[in-house]
């Protein structure tokens, strides 16, 4: 890791206000030049703003970027009908963009993010400009059934009866590492102060009183999501998007398979594919300047 992703602090936030019931806390990244077109960026599965901390200020150079914490998620109060459906965070995202009155914008989303970024390209076109996908969880029955995210987590309340009590006493720290150890190809890219910063949100996480409503219900509405079938279903959703995009994936992702990069790539029009060597599931925190490259390659393609 540089001497520029460790001394990068994350970017100061605030709450916006969608509507009179909504909020959500976006991080901003202060652009090099005035000129540069917005950008908003959306999170995966257990994380928050701050994963996009150390990409943001890799691409300052083309894009004036926000980073949200989704509903429920990091300074995010949860939404006022606990409904944490895809859909629903779509709409959200939507109506921030509306309300920040900055669309169109080029959107990504990693994981969880990147299902929510399809849905809000395909639904809402007129509010991106271009749209980056960091091994985005895409419908692969098989691949959940094997790592048992089909299971207990998503029968209604189980979750949060059974598996919350049980998770929050195994300690913040290991949670933390075996998460990471998951979603990353090498733990030695990761500094001691990301170390410290993530298992203290974890704890901070962990006292919230919707913690595991957040976790189970957004798990349960990816669920619908990787089942659900025909018109509707985020496959559909990705063949029929309109913008400019680009799959970005880790070869060493232990997540998903990266092999799903490519039927994306293919049922995506037009989508641009960008495997990346010696990387997890989440490109934009692991390689951050690799992801960057690729991503000002998309809104600069060669004349």
């Amino acid at each position: 890791m540089t001497e520029v992703r460790q001394s990068t602090p994350h970017w100061p936030g605030e709450l916006v206000g969608i509507d009179d019931r909504r909020r959500l806390f976006v991080r901003t990244a202060a652009p090099r030049d005035g000129s540069a077109e917005p950008g908003l960026f959306l999170h995966g599965f257990a994380s928050t703003s701050v994963d996009f901390t150390d990409f943001l200020h890799e691409v300052r150079d083309v894009v004036a970027g926000d980073a949200v914490d989704l509903p429920g998620y990091g300074f995010s109060p949860p939404p006022p009908d606990g409904d944490y459906s895809i859909g629903a965070h779509a709409r959200s995202v939507a109506g921030l963009i509306e309300e920040c009155g900055r669309g169109p914008v080029h959107l990504g989303g990693n994981s969880l993010g990147g299902m929510i970024a399809i849905r809000v390209a395909a639904n809402r076109p007129e509010l991106v400009r271009s749209l980056t996908l960091f091994a985005p969880a895409l419908p692969d029955l098989r691949a959940y059934v094997r790592a048992g995210l089909l299971a207990l987590p998503s029968v209604p309340f189980a979750g949060e009866r059974l598996l919350g009590p049980l998770l929050r006493r195994v300690p913040a720290e290991r949670r933390v590492k075996i998460r990471y150890e998951h979603d990353f190809h090498d733990l030695s890219s990761l500094t001691r102060d990301r170390w410290a910063e993530a298992v203290a949100e974890q704890e901070r996480h962990d006292a919230l009183p919707h913690a595991d409503e957040q976790f189970f219900r957004t798990m349960r509405g990816a669920v619908a999501d990787w089942v659900r079938q025909g018109r509707g279903s985020l496959w559909r959703d990705a063949e029929r998007l309109t913008v400019p995009t680009l799959v970005v994936w880790g070869l060493g992702d232990k997540v998903l398979d990266p092999r799903l990069a490519v039927t994306a790539a293919r049922r995506i029009p037009g989508a641009r594919l960008a495997l990346i060597p010696d990387c997890g599931h989440m490109p934009q925190v692991e390689k951050p300047a690799e992801s960057a490259r690729e991503f000002r390659a998309l809104l600069t393609p060669p004349v």
